[in-house]
């Protein structure tokens, strides 16, 4: 995965070096301290840097170094900073060396504990190289010795504190772009609602024209029925007059047998007198 970083300062900006000067020189005597001691250590200040790297190969072997400089060039660079930490601690020119140094770290998916391990290697170094260039009964020595621990202390809290700055930055870029895929998802979801809601209305519309249309054909059969009715009345009218008819004529026709049957009776009377 891709890390974004802050632009570069930006985290560096925000270290109160002065806080942490008053929290770590009690006595007063740190900033003068430190410079004598860079003056010891200088020398040999190449250990210190060799060292750090050292620090990173025996806890990750086979792995390669996450700054890409050879050897010389990262003791240039470690020559460089230690000048500025030692010797110019209420700057912020080393401050802005280490959050380069703990970006890259960073970056390259190193945690908080790797890092703290390869300072407190070098400051090891920086320890060795101060026991052996001042004698053990040298006055001076308590001094260096709690200037130094003072020294490593500092690197150790930025270490957390910028290390920490740059998380707290990638948790902000995530959580932003967690609520834009959101805010997408929303308007996604919005927009297919609408659609739908679209053709649900479209439907409605189709669903309302259906049932008109079959109001009218209700209204179409009913006046059918209706004819119909009519038609079946006027029917059993018409079969009433016929029959009453056929019964008139049947009378007629009984009426008309009864008088031709005397008549006859009639006649053979007539016949036999004569």
């Amino acid at each position: 995965m891709s890390i974004d970083l802050p632009t570069p300062g930006s985290i560096a900006a925000g270290i109160d070096i002065q806080a942490r000067i008053a929290a770590f020189d009690t006595d007063g005597t740190l900033l003068a301290r430190a410079a004598e001691l860079w003056a010891i250590i200088e020398p040999d200040a190449w250990e210190v840097s060799d060292t750090y790297w050292e620090q990173w190969v025996l806890e990750n072997p086979g792995e390669r170094h996450w700054i890409e400089h050879e050897r010389d060039k990262r003791r240039e660079l470690g020559n460089v900073y230690l000048r500025h930490r030692f010797c110019d601690l209420s700057g912020r020119t080393w401050v802005e060396s280490m959050e380069r140094s703990v970006a890259a770290g960073y970056k390259a998916g190193v945690s908080t504990m790797a890092l703290l391990s390869m300072t407190c290697a070098s400051d090891r170094a920086a320890l060795t190289i101060l026991m052996r260039r001042v004698p053990f009964d040298d006055p001076r020595l308590t001094g260096y010795v709690d200037t130094l621990m003072k020294v490593f202390g500092m690197e150790a809290e930025l270490t957390v504190e910028l290390y920490a700055g740059f998380a707290a930055h990638t948790a902000n870029n995530e959580r932003a772009r967690l609520a834009g895929e959101f805010r997408e998802s929303i308007g996604s979801t919005v927009e297919v609602a609408n659609h739908e809601s679209g053709e649900l209305r479209s439907q409605s519309g189709k669903a309302s024209m259906l049932a008109r249309g079959m109001l009218g054909k209700t209204s179409e059969v009913a006046a059918a029925a209706e004819q119909s009715a009519v038609a079946m009345r006027e029917a059993a009218q018409t079969a009433a007059g016929l029959i009453r008819a056929i019964e008139d004529a049947r009378t007629e026709v009984e009426a008309a047998a009864e008088i031709a049957t005397r008549a006859s009776a009639q006649a053979g009377e007539a016949v036999g007198m004569s």
